[in-house]
């Protein structure tokens, strides 16, 4: 640290992500989930940085996406939370209708 300024290393790793990361948890076993304005959420291992291919979700946010033709989406996801630090499998998705 020099006069206050922090350095921090970063590494260029590829992902399902096409446009910016707007939200990402960590949970103690090792898991990070991180969700972007293209509405996909990924998976990712903390230790290597390797995101889970096989675990991407694409959330839908119009009614062609859905199938219905009263659809209550929203137009982006704002925040994604793993539910409980005990289970990977069960994310909290919050969505924006802004």
């Amino acid at each position: 640290m020099t006069n206050g300024a922090y350095s921090i290393n970063h590494l260029d790793i590829s992902s399902s992500h096409t446009q910016d990361i707007v939200s990402l948890d960590v949970m103690q076993k090792g898991q990070m989930v991180s969700a972007s304005i293209d509405n996909k959420i990924c998976f990712w291992d903390a230790q290597t940085c390797a995101e889970r291919k096989n675990k991407m979700i694409k959330v839908p946010v119009s009614d062609s996406e859905t199938g219905c033709s009263d659809s209550s989406f929203g137009n982006y996801i704002q925040t994604v939370k793993f539910a409980d630090n005990f289970s990977s499998e069960f994310v909290i998705i919050v969505m924006n209708a802004g």
